[in-house]
């Protein structure tokens, strides 16, 4: 999928005599942009659909809401279906705890490792750095 042309003279656009109409075109332009790296991240990031774990970070998907006010959590546990699928899972977020889909949570960039001295104290380590959870 391919960018739309952001050379220098078309973000700053043509000198014009009417100002009201230039910056109707630059408010357009910028709405064109945002509208199609939204539908990039969809259809790109988020379609990827990684396996969820224990201590991944995720967006809930919730209906009402844009997607810049999707809370953001932490998977606490996993629960299997009988056919031994992960369906649900337990997500710790600043506003309490709460069951949700796995189908309604977005895995944001799961952490390349753990830090086996922390795994299990809310800690999360990527490397040889550790930081403590947020929510």
């Amino acid at each position: 999928m391919e960018l739309p042309d952001m050379t220098t003279r078309r973000l700053v656009g043509k000198k014009s005599t009417s100002t009201t109409m230039s910056r109707r075109r630059r408010w357009y332009y910028q709405r064109k942009i945002l509208r199609h790296l939204w539908h990039r991240w969809r259809k790109e990031y988020l379609t990827q659909k990684l396996e969820p774990n224990i201590g991944d970070t995720v967006l809930q998907c919730e209906d009402g809401q844009t997607r810049s006010n999707w809370p953001m959590g932490r998977i606490l546990e996993l629960y299997p279906s009988s056919d031994g699928m992960k369906r649900s899972a337990l997500v710790k977020t600043v506003a309490g705890t709460l069951v949700r889909s796995i189908r309604k949570l977005q895995l944001i960039e799961p952490p390349a490792t753990y830090c086996e001295t922390c795994m299990g104290e809310g800690v999360i380590g990527l490397a040889e750095l550790c930081w403590v959870a947020t929510f």
